[in-house]
């Protein structure tokens, strides 16, 4: 019996998830937590997407044109800049659970 929930038990984390006993207080504080840490993510990649657009905008439409290439240079590495933790941050649980299920 003992073999045979550790098995189950071991299953269910190679799925990517833990199971433990059930106690109301934890499961709410838990829940508690994640929905936190996913409106942080979200709000991350709210305000990056939102700022990359901002300054990708202008070149996609060749409004720019009046601007030195030195400019337009720097228009990018910062939307690089302003992407790096959008795609780093809000989107490391995508990837993670993409390399679990590969």
């Amino acid at each position: 019996s003992q073999s045979l929930l550790s098995d189950l038990l071991m299953a269910v984390f190679r799925l990517g998830y833990t199971a433990r006993p059930y106690r109301a207080d934890d499961a709410e504080q838990t829940l508690r937590a994640e929905n936190r840490a996913m409106l942080i993510r979200l709000t991350v990649a709210g305000i990056g997407s939102f700022q990359s657009m901002m300054l990708a905008f202008p070149m996609y439409f060749e409004l720019v044109s009046a601007l030195s290439t030195d400019f337009v240079d720097f228009f990018r590495w910062f939307s690089l800049l302003v992407a790096t933790p959008v795609v780093f941050y809000s989107a490391r649980s995508f990837f993670s659970n993409a390399l679990r299920d590969l």
